[in-house]
Formats: C-alpha cells, sequence, structure tokens
C-alpha cells in the first residue's frame, strides 16, 4: 500500500508541475475522416466525419469550391461534411474543395467521378497544344481555333507528315487576353456554324492523319463536347465513320494572340496615280466562285488582294469580307489579311524594301468594303476598310492594268 500511494502522490506531483500558470488558447485543428471521396457516374452523396478540436464559441467551418458538380454542406456544430455529386454524364472528371476554420490549417478534399457508361474506340493523348486567337473576325463571339497533335504544325497551321492532329473551332463570349488561355466551360458541337457562345464548328472541327508523304486523310465530326477547366482540355467527339474519339490534355492551354497586328499606329489614307495593277485568275476555288490575286505597287507601296467573284472574264465588282468560310456564299467576297507559311494572303497594305516585304510596315485588312473597276487596260481599286486593330484604311488606287490566267 505505501507503494501504490507513494505513486498517486509522484502523479500529482508531475501534473501539478506543468502547470507553469500560461493561459494561452489552444490553437483550433480539424480533423477530417478523410482526405477524397469518389464517386460512380450515378453520383450520389458522401459523408466524411469532421471534428473541431479547439474550437472557438461562434466559428463555422467554411467551404471553398470552384466546381459545379458536387455540392459540400457542413453538419450543425461542425460535426460531419456531406458531399453531393450529381450525375455523370460525359468523361471521368475530379475537382476538390477546401475547409477553413479560424486560424486552423486549412483541409482539401479531392472528388473524383467515374465517366459515364461510354466506350471509346479512340484515346488519344497529345503532347501538343497550338492554337491562334482571332478575335472577332469571324463572328460577334471570340473566335479560338487549335490544334492538339503529336507533332507541332506548320507556321501556317496544317499538318505535317506522320501526325496526327484534332482540330478544333471555339467561340467564347469571353475575349482573348495576355494572360487568357482557352476560356473554361464546356463547349457543344455546332453543326449549324451558328458561332454561338461556347460551341465549336461543323466546318472548321475535324481530324486529320497524315503520312510520309504528308498525305492527309481528314475524318469529319457529326457531335461531341469538349470540357476546358484550368489547363485540363478534355473532349468526347463522334467522326462520321461512327467511331467516338477521347482526346485529354494537361498543359498551357494558352492561344498566340499574335496571329497577325498591323503595325499602323492611326488611320491611313492613300490616293495616288500611276500603279501597276496586275490580276491573276487562279481558277475554281469554293462552291464554283473564281479566285483572283491582284497586285497594285507605286513605288515602294503594295495593295493585295484575293477576291472571289463568279465572273471568269474579270475581277471587277464590290467586295466584303468573307467572314465564316464555311457555309457563306463566296461570291464578291475578299479574303481577310492572313500570314502563312509561304507568306501573305487576302488583303494587305505593306511597304516593300528594295521590293521584298520586310515587315516594317505591314496592315492586314479584315473588314470593309473593296471595290474594283476595270475599264480596258486600266483600273481603279477603292478602299474603305479596317486593319485588325482598327484603324482605317482608305483611299484609292489607279493606273495601268493587265490580267492573265494561272498555269497551276
Amino acid at each position: 500500500m505505501k507503494k501504490f500511494f507513494a505513486l498517486v502522490a509522484l502523479v500529482a506531483f508531475a501534473l501539478t508541475s506543468c502547470d507553469n500558470g500560461n493561459n494561452e488558447v489552444a490553437t483550433p485543428q480539424l480533423n477530417i475522416g478523410k482526405l477524397s471521396v469518389e464517386f460512380s457516374a450515378q453520383g450520389g452523396t458522401e459523408q466524411i466525419s469532421l471534428k473541431v478540436v479547439n474550437p472557438i464559441a461562434g466559428e463555422q467551418v467554411a467551404v471553398e469550391s470552384s466546381a459545379d458538380w458536387f455540392e459540400v454542406t457542413i453538419a450543425e456544430g461542425n460535426t460531419a461534411i456531406s458531399v453531393t455529386a450529381k450525375e455523370n454524364v460525359g468523361a471521368a472528371r475530379e475537382a476538390s474543395f477546401t475547409l477553413s476554420y479560424a486560424t486552423a490549417q486549412p483541409k482539401t478534399i479531392s472528388v473524383k467521378q467515374a465517366e459515364a457508361g461510354i466506350t471509346y474506340d479512340v484515346v488519344y493523348e497529345p503532347l501538343r497544344f497550338e492554337g491562334y486567337y482571332f478575335g472577332t473576325e469571324y463572328s460577334s463571339n471570340y473566335n479560338y481555333y487549335v490544334a492538339l497533335s503529336d507533332i507541332a504544325v506548320k507556321s501556317n497551321f496544317t499538318p505535317k507528315a506522320n501526325g496526327t492532329y484534332y482540330y478544333f473551332d471555339f467561340y467564347s463570349n469571353k475575349p482573348g487576353s495576355a494572360t487568357q488561355p482557352l476560356p473554361n466551360g464546356t463547349y457543344t458541337f455546332d453543326a449549324n456554324d451558328t458561332f454561338a457562345h461556347q460551341t465549336f464548328s461543323a466546318s472548321s472541327s475535324y481530324l486529320i492523319t497524315t503520312d510520309g508523304v504528308n498525305k492527309e486523310s481528314v475524318m469529319e465530326i457529326k457531335g461531341g463536347t469538349v470540357t476546358v477547366t484550368d489547363g485540363k482540355f478534355d473532349a468526347v467527339i463522334e467522326l462520321k465513320n461512327g467511331e467516338t474519339h477521347r482526346v485529354v490534355y494537361e498543359g498551357d492551354l494558352t492561344v498566340d494572340l499574335d496571329y497577325v497586328n498591323s503595325t499602323l499606329a492611326q488611320d491611313f489614307t492613300f490616293n495616288f496615280e500611276g500603279a501597276t495593277i496586275k490580276a491573276t485568275n487562279l481558277g475554281i476555288y469554293e462552291m464554283s466562285k473564281y479566285r483572283w490575286y491582284i497586285e497594285a505597287v507605286k513605288g515602294d507601296e503594295l495593295f493585295m488582294l484575293d477576291v472571289f467573284t463568279a465572273n471568269a472574264d474579270s475581277p471587277a465588282g464590290i467586295y466584303t469580307k468573307l467572314s465564316t468560310g464555311g457555309l457563306e456564299d463566296y461570291n464578291n467576297k475578299f479574303m481577310p489579311g492572313l500570314m502563312t507559311e509561304q507568306g501573305l494572303i487576302g488583303a494587305w497594305y505593306t511597304q516593300l524594301v528594295n521590293n521584298v516585304i520586310k515587315g516594317y510596315v505591314m496592315a492586314p485588312i479584315n473588314d470593309g468594303l473593296i471595290q474594283i473597276t476595270v475599264d480596258g487596260e486600266n483600273a481603279t481599286i477603292n478602299f474603305s476598310a479596317t486593319d485588325d486593330g482598327g484603324a482605317k484604311i482608305e483611299g484609292s488606287i489607279s493606273g495601268s492594268y493587265t490580267q492573265e490566267i494561272s498555269e497551276e
């Protein structure tokens, strides 16, 4: 008995010795039952145990999440977490939510959900994501044109030999910026090329594969969706040959915002005579329309045009911008200025240095009216247009005129 009482006394002394008079409030802590939950494609609700150690009166656990396919609720008294996921009708998905409480260390819980019952003929994980941003050049919504591939595209955005390329023509009401990648959201296939918000067009979205001599095999898309979420691209598409493909890429989804840029800092007006104007009939192009390439040169100034007309004998006429390149009638349209691997195409104003385009003064013409008048051996070209920066380009060129038919 002496030994027992002696031990009790020793413990009491030890407990008394630990009390140094410090009355600091202990830091709260979040104890979570598990840091991840998984759902089937059907969705449902999962419970996670929760306990707040060293709670503070009146404080409630807060939830932060950017996903819209599940909801998180905290039981009264901070005793449990409920996670409810909606049904998934597409590809597998993953997100997370974060719990915070006063000064406690926040906790992040991952949420995963299985894909819907889809069997894919091809699951493709590309090595590259590349794209161009065209602004509102082709519609009232902002246009993002991207390619996902195993081999980089050429500088004119066409495929190289021995490559696989998935092209998507996206439209969004969100504009691009120096820090804006392809905007987040779910894009649906646009069979009628309406270019509506959060769609990708039928006419410019397809799969292209190439062989060793760069012969292309093009497979058109007839349906599908693409989901973009903070650096992740997930497409499920159905091809016209009946195959279903899934394309998944994680990484930088930024598109090139410098596709073509005018060097003009202000509006530009020109009026000069004595130019040399030459028109070349390049033959039938689209929808039984003839494509004419026209150059007007005087000194170191060059105006160049690509126009489309039903007239095989002359490019004379009034032209407006070719805006869609899809279902639009090409008759009496001019091609907006573009930069390709082969050089400039479409409508441009530029200045030459020793008869060579150096890029010091360049302006792609991407909207407005262009009138071409031909009178025997003379012609006049009148412009009332704008470049890609919004600067006005107006005036008139007149001079000697010749035309020929391309031998190609």
